[in-house]
């Protein structure tokens, strides 16, 4: 098992590709064990 640096990274943009690509990089790197997505700026604040 990966050592993650972070335990939890909030991942905001509106493209859902950008999204799944960057979700899968920092995690498989270990940077963070759990990442939150949002799609937009409002939806991360109401977060």
């Amino acid at each position: 098992m990966k050592n993650n640096r972070y335990r939890k990274v909030l991942l905001i943009d509106d493209n859902e590709i950008d999204n799944f690509i960057n979700e899968r990089m920092i995690t498989s790197s270990g940077f963070s064990a759990e990442v939150i997505v949002k799609n937009s700026a409002d939806a991360a604040l109401d977060f």
